[in-house]
Protein backbone atom coordinates (compact mmCIF):
# COMPACT_ATOMS: atom_id res chain seq x y z
CA UNK A 1 0.00 0.00 0.00
CA UNK A 2 1.09 3.41 -0.41
CA UNK A 3 -1.32 5.64 0.59
CA UNK A 4 -5.11 6.09 1.04
CA UNK A 5 -6.95 9.30 2.27
CA UNK A 6 -7.33 9.90 5.44
CA UNK A 7 -11.60 9.29 5.91
CA UNK A 8 -11.64 5.90 4.54
CA UNK A 9 -8.57 4.88 6.46
CA UNK A 10 -10.37 5.94 9.77
CA UNK A 11 -13.81 4.18 8.35
CA UNK A 12 -11.71 1.07 7.94
CA UNK A 13 -10.13 1.19 11.33
CA UNK A 14 -13.09 1.87 12.99
CA UNK A 15 -15.34 -0.99 11.25
CA UNK A 16 -12.70 -3.65 12.56
CA UNK A 17 -12.41 -1.90 16.25
CA UNK A 18 -16.13 -1.44 16.85
CA UNK A 19 -16.80 -4.86 17.39
CA UNK A 20 -14.44 -5.10 20.38
CA UNK A 21 -14.26 -1.57 22.08
CA UNK A 22 -17.60 0.03 20.79
CA UNK A 23 -18.18 2.40 17.90
CA UNK A 24 -17.25 5.28 20.32
CA UNK A 25 -14.40 4.20 21.73
CA UNK A 26 -13.13 3.02 18.03
CA UNK A 27 -14.10 6.44 16.77
CA UNK A 28 -12.44 8.33 19.17
CA UNK A 29 -9.24 6.26 19.57
CA UNK A 30 -8.88 6.89 16.08
CA UNK A 31 -9.23 10.55 16.06
CA UNK A 32 -6.90 10.77 18.69
CA UNK A 33 -4.25 8.99 17.11
CA UNK A 34 -4.79 11.10 13.82
CA UNK A 35 -4.92 13.98 15.93
CA UNK A 36 -1.72 12.94 17.70
CA UNK A 37 0.38 12.08 14.89
CA UNK A 38 -0.89 15.21 12.33
CA UNK A 39 -2.02 12.83 9.33
CA UNK A 40 -2.82 14.75 6.58
CA UNK A 41 -5.76 14.11 3.81
CA UNK A 42 -3.65 11.95 2.21
CA UNK A 43 -2.09 9.22 4.13
CA UNK A 44 0.95 7.61 2.84
CA UNK A 45 2.46 3.59 4.00
CA UNK A 46 4.92 4.88 6.66
CA UNK A 47 2.03 7.07 8.63
CA UNK A 48 -0.28 4.24 8.47
CA UNK A 49 2.37 2.18 10.10
CA UNK A 50 3.03 4.73 12.66
CA UNK A 51 -0.95 4.72 13.21
CA UNK A 52 -1.40 1.04 13.64
CA UNK A 53 1.54 0.81 15.77
CA UNK A 54 -0.09 3.38 17.94
CA UNK A 55 -3.54 1.92 18.35
CA UNK A 56 -2.12 -1.61 19.09
CA UNK A 57 -0.80 -1.20 22.54
CA UNK A 58 -3.86 0.32 23.90
CA UNK A 59 -6.01 -2.19 22.11
CA UNK A 60 -3.58 -4.62 23.42
CA UNK A 61 -4.79 -3.72 26.97
CA UNK A 62 -8.65 -3.52 26.14
CA UNK A 63 -8.92 -7.01 24.15
CA UNK A 64 -6.02 -8.80 24.73
CA UNK A 65 -2.56 -9.60 22.82
CA UNK A 66 -4.63 -12.00 20.56
CA UNK A 67 -7.12 -10.29 19.70
CA UNK A 68 -5.71 -6.83 18.88
CA UNK A 69 -3.11 -8.48 16.15
CA UNK A 70 -6.23 -10.34 14.58
CA UNK A 71 -8.12 -6.78 14.73
CA UNK A 72 -4.31 -5.51 13.33
CA UNK A 73 -4.53 -7.71 10.65
CA UNK A 74 -8.31 -7.35 9.55
CA UNK A 75 -7.00 -3.53 9.49
CA UNK A 76 -4.46 -4.41 7.21
CA UNK A 77 -6.62 -6.55 4.89
CA UNK A 78 -9.30 -4.16 4.47
CA UNK A 79 -6.87 -1.23 3.72
CA UNK A 80 -4.70 -3.29 1.11
CA UNK A 81 -8.21 -4.16 -0.38
CA UNK A 82 -9.16 -0.25 -0.71
CA UNK A 83 -5.97 0.53 -1.60
CA UNK A 84 -6.38 -1.56 -5.11
CA UNK A 85 -9.94 -0.21 -5.31
CA UNK A 86 -11.75 -2.48 -3.20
Amino acid sequence: MTSLGRERLLAIIVRELSPLVGPMMAQASVNGMCAKLGLAPQVDAPQIEALLSAIEPGLNVFVGRTKARDAITKIRRGLDAAAEGG
